[in-house]
């Protein structure tokens, strides 16, 4: 996520959409990927404590919580952007309504995956809570162990919006 929204303009590798855009990398998850609800809460607080400007959640759950729909909420109240990924659980036909909380919250901006022919990307959540969508398949950005890799998602197309809303806050 961090190469795609910030990505150094340095010659090799990726650039990122929002290059100069200072970026803080706050962990909620551990190294298998895993993350308790509060911890992702202790995150939002964080931004919301440091004057973070916006926040990107490339993640998600089926699971609403009250917990978690509060904290997003204060977020947004105190002047935060909320982007988050909609989630990889769309149908086929792109007409169940399966985006993942935080994106289906009216607070925050739900990022769908298109492929690079603009099409919905077949695995990319849809719902009314869907307010746009970015690319999400086969984007090649930074990695761990100092490597590249694509990867497919709509965790990858949430970073695209958080860039352009980046550089929208900076002109």
């Amino acid at each position: 996520m961090a190469g795609i929204i910030a990505g150094r303009n340095n010659g090799f590798g990726v650039k990122g959409v929002a290059y100069d855009s200072e970026l803080y990398a706050v962990k909620a998850f551990n190294q298998d990927g895993e993350a308790y609800l509060s911890d992702i809460v202790q995150g939002i607080n964080w931004s919301i404590n440091n004057d973070i400007d916006i926040i990107n959640l490339s993640s998600g759950s089926e699971e609403n919580s009250a917990i978690f729909h509060s904290a997003i909420d204060k977020a947004y109240t105190s002047g935060l952007l909320i982007v988050a990924a909609a989630g990889n659980d769309g149908a086929f036909d792109g007409l169940d309504d399966s985006v993942d909380f935080p994106a289906r919250y009216s607070s925050v901006i739900g990022v769908g995956a298109v492929n690079r022919y603009s099409k919905r990307a077949s695995f990319s959540s849809t719902g009314p809570a869907v307010e746009i969508a970015a690319p999400g398949v086969e984007i090649l950005s930074t990695y761990v162990g100092n490597e590249y890799a694509y990867l497919s998602g709509t965790s990858m197309a949430a970073p695209f919006v958080t860039g352009e809303l980046a550089l929208l806050k900076q002109a």
